[in-house]
């Protein structure tokens, strides 16, 4: 809490499911690097809450690539970040994406491509966000979640 706020701390707890993930028997913790840019701005819950299930969702899925990979070195790609691209003042734009250099089924560049359970919820807590989802398959897998707020970073 911060004053009447309900606040979380974003980069610790994508911090907290990366360790988790890494410490599964199926994971070889010793091939994967990952980059976690989740800025240690505290957020606001009602947006913490929802995109705590967006990086879980999109962490698990590019874990369990990372299992069925024949790429030696491998790497994990989060990150949260506000656009600058003219939107209205009091709207800010903000993108959160999960990147890694492992092969996905969905084969070409696609937007809106719903293939498992997990892009399910994903696709269905960014459309409750007024957001976009883009999934591309260049180069590994890239998912991007684009979404309007007022507000995300308490400002003390």
């Amino acid at each position: 809490y911060q004053g009447d706020e309900l606040l979380a701390n974003m980069q610790a707890f994508t911090n907290l499911i990366i360790n988790e993930f890494l410490n599964e028997k199926s994971c070889d913790a010793q091939s994967i690097t990952t980059i976690n840019e989740i800025p240690e701005k505290l957020v606001y819950a009602e947006l913490a809450t929802p995109l705590s299930i967006v990086i879980y969702e999109l962490c698990k899925a590019s874990f369990q690539r990372a299992s069925q990979s024949h790429v030696t070195a491998k790497f994990i790609h989060i990150r949260l970040e506000e656009l600058f691209d003219g939107l209205l003042e009091n709207t800010r734009e903000f993108q959160l994406t999960v990147e890694d250099n492992f092969e996905h089924p969905i084969g070409t560049s696609s937007k809106n491509t719903v293939e498992t359970s997990g892009t399910a919820v994903v696709s269905s807590i960014a459309k409750r966000l007024k957001g976009t989802v883009e999934f591309s398959s260049a180069n590994g897998t890239k998912v991007s979640v684009k979404f309007p707020a007022a507000r995300v970073w308490y400002e003390s």
